[in-house]
């Protein structure tokens, strides 16, 4: 199967593109001393809605309707808030609901915990949007991106899928037989290998122009109690639990295919002009 990706910069240009953002991401030291519980709390929905609204939020609040119901964001506002925080945003409020992400190469892949990742940054309406940025994130947290990537992929082409612990093992193997053993407990390097060398992984479904794309939300709980009895009761195979690095804080990530138009798909190594 030809391995294809989404337009990206070349490698040395992405890397520049990363030392620039390093330099405007001061606040990193103060993450990681106090945990990106307090990050992901910041994004946290509120019990009252108007807590949890942004300024851009309350301003459409009280914009004109528009004529045909269509709900207006500004496609600025969206990627500013997207940008606001130097880590990768939970989306789940009305201004971010329809963004998707897929991440493409690691920048600084020896970095622990945290690495800068270049995404490809989707707004998912009637008219799709797409950009790419550098955005902060775990290093071990990125690989179960990968993972939930790889197993729906695996899902929808019929075969079996192993657990995290036998995929990331399969997937350092594959690493070491190629760099050595001696950085292959660096979950940077792991995560960028795959994204960028390892031929067996790919986002786009064989013979399809079907793209695997995530997003990050809280957890969305539904309770039964003394409710109608459900039919069935499973977990969610698109999606994945994870807990902030300190604290309680629980979210998740859903990863989804997106039909993907032929203008933003190019074999891989080739750019677009």
């Amino acid at each position: 199967m030809e391995k294809m990706l989404l337009s990206k910069p070349p490698r040395k240009q992405a890397r520049q593109n990363a030392q620039e953002q390093v330099q405007r991401t001061e606040s990193v030291d103060m993450e990681k001393e106090h945990g990106v519980a307090i990050q992901e709390a910041n994004d946290l929905p509120s019990t009252t809605p108007s807590d949890t609204m942004t300024e851009m939020e309350k301003k459409k609040q009280k914009a004109p309707s528009h004529p045909l119901g269509h709900k207006v964001h500004a496609l600025q506002e969206v990627w500013d808030l997207m940008d606001q925080k130097d880590f990768l945003r939970l989306t789940d409020t009305p201004a971010l609901f329809d963004v998707w992400v897929q991440p493409l190469q690691v920048l600084d892949p020896k970095g622990a915990p945290y690495v800068t990742v270049l995404f490809n940054e989707v707004v998912a309406g009637p008219e799709m949007k797409i950009r790419q940025a550098n955005t902060k994130i775990a290093a071990d947290e990125l690989l179960l991106i990968l993972y939930l990537c790889d197993k729906l992929r695996l899902i929808c082409e019929g075969k079996p899928f192993p657990e995290y612990g036998a995929w990331k093992n399969a997937k350092t193997s594959a690493f070491v037989a190629v760099h050595g053993v001696e950085d292959s407990a660096k979950g940077g390097l792991i995560a960028d290998f795959i994204l960028t060398e390892d031929e067996t992984f790919n986002f786009v479904l064989a013979n399809s122009m079907m793209g695997l794309f995530v997003r990050k939300t809280c957890y969305h709980a539904y309770s039964e109690e003394g409710g109608e009895e459900v039919l069935s009761h499973v977990i969610n195979p698109s999606m994945m639990k994870c807990k902030a690095k300190k604290g309680t804080f629980e979210y998740v990530y859903e990863a989804r295919y997106l039909p993907m138009p032929n203008e933003w798909v190019n074999k891989e190594g080739e750019e677009k002009a």
